[in-house]
């Protein structure tokens, strides 16, 4: 448990790398990101922009939209590299309002 947070924290990240403009996720995938953000909200999708030398992280709700052209959707961060000391603090922005 964080203390910082009060709570434990649970939640889903699905990893990819970025090609082109999109993300490659299965219809599964896909599927499955969308329906457990439907019923959690506690899914997100995190991608190592390899052209860009960024991560980037995005709530499981747009999950459709990153398949055709993610540049196209904003995420909830994106973090530089190097992400060594930037990462952890991101993700605990964003996972503090996980319900």
């Amino acid at each position: 448990m964080d203390k910082s947070l009060k709570k434990n924290i649970s939640f889903w990240c699905e990893l990819k790398l970025t090609k082109g403009n999109k993300l490659d996720l299965s219809p599964f995938q896909i599927s499955w990101n969308l329906k457990r953000y439907s019923l959690c909200q506690d899914n997100f999708i995190m991608a190592k922009g390899v052209e860009e030398r960024k991560i980037f992280f995005w709530p499981g709700a747009v999950v459709r939209e990153l398949v055709t052209n993610y540049k196209d959707v904003e995420p909830l961060f994106t973090v530089d590299q190097p992400w060594t000391h930037v990462l952890e603090p991101a993700l605990k922005r964003v996972l503090v309002h996980v319900p």
